[in-house]
């Protein structure tokens, strides 16, 4: 994947590293990470939606009562469009 510019922060550049983990990965979380959770990407395809958050009208992923906006969508949008319909 492209690294993807944060639009907050212009200067900001994160690149995305997928790969295949076989089995469950230990998390650790941080001041960064502050929470995760497991979601297939046939079922991620679904809860992409739109919502006003912090002022900004812009597109989500709504897992369960969690919204994934941001860079982290963004970066979610372009796996996905390069998976394809698999």
């Amino acid at each position: 994947m492209e690294p993807l510019t944060s639009w907050v922060r212009q200067t900001f550049k994160v690149q995305p590293i997928v790969y295949l983990f076989e089995g469950d990965p230990p998390i650790r979380l941080n001041y960064e990470l502050t929470k995760y959770m497991w979601t297939p990407i046939d079922e991620l395809r679904k809860l992409k939606s739109r919502a006003t958050v912090k002022g900004f009208n812009s597109p989500i992923y709504r897992i369960g009562d969690d919204v994934v906006w941001g860079l982290t969508c963004r970066m979610l949008e372009t796996l996905i469009e390069l998976i394809g319909d698999d």
